[in-house]
């Protein structure tokens, strides 16, 4: 329904039966431009049983910027509940900026566990670029980080952050990781070759991977120590070994470690 030439209210509903009298899902959105490149949306959507009774409630709130042209960005929050009036169980934030030959993206989620009694909480960013190499090869360069976190119920709170980070407070960090790496295709988008590099602090480990058509090798190393730990070898089908630092071995299988 228009409500004047900058703003729309949007109202979708789905019934549990052909006629219509059992209510199901009732979706409501109001959706503005703020000017000619940016708008927002915000709104509500509430589930029924089959008795009528509101077992699920979600508030909606997106932006936009950069419509129609060729830097633009999308944030999303959704914030989930029983109903209107109960304590919220989650929410959920996620952010993107695309422009020409790049991108970069955020997520971000708190969990109110009321049965554990307390709260759990992520955060991912990642930023992704793609560059004509040597060769004519496609390279796309790719980077990011992740969080966890806990606290007692309700403590912990999600918040945008720098666009398009999020941000979770509250509580404890209990984990933190960063990615690393660079990837390269063929003009008509086959994998060529790659390296990656993923950094876990709370397990103080650290995994590289370098790998091209024929198969791939890596290392692990104990981030404290600077010791490698562990090396390890596959084929194209993710077949190998790994060799432990005290010379025993394990079979890797379609990519998975066996022992």
């Amino acid at each position: 329904m228009a409500v004047s030439q900058t703003e729309e209210q949007i109202y979708m509903r789905t019934f549990y039966d052909s006629a219509c009298t059992q209510l199901d899902q009732d979706i409501y959105l109001d959706v503005v431009a703020t000017n000619s490149t940016t708008g927002t949306a915000t709104g509500t959507d509430t589930q029924y049983t089959q008795s009528g009774t509101p077992f699920a409630y979600n508030t909606i709130a997106m932006s936009l910027t950069g419509i129609g042209t060729a830097s633009a960005g999308i944030s999303i929050e959704i914030t989930d509940a029983a109903t209107a009036t109960s304590p919220q169980l989650g929410v959920v934030g996620v952010a993107c900026g695309i422009a020409t030959g790049a991108s970069a993206c955020g997520f971000g989620a708190v969990a109110h566990d009321q049965a554990a009694n307390s709260d759990v909480g992520m955060t991912i960013a990642d930023n992704v670029s793609v560059a004509t190499g040597q060769g004519g090869l496609i390279d796309v360069t790719l980077t990011g980080s992740g969080a966890a976190y806990s606290g007692a119920l309700n403590a912990l709170s999600l918040t945008a952050g720098t666009f398009p980070a999020w941000a979770v407070s509250g509580g404890s960090a209990v984990d933190s990781t960063t990615v690393s790496g660079q990837l390269a295709f063929t003009p008509a988008l086959q994998f060529a070759s790659g390296t990656l590099t993923l950094t876990d602090s709370s397990d103080l480990g650290s995994a590289s991977f370098t790998i091209a058509t024929t198969g791939g090798n890596g290392s692990i190393t104990d981030t404290a120590t600077g010791k490698v730990v562990a090396t390890f070898s596959v084929d194209a089908t993710g077949t190998g070994t790994i060799t432990y630092s005290n010379g025993t071995t394990g079979t890797i299988s379609n990519w998975v470690l066996l022992g």
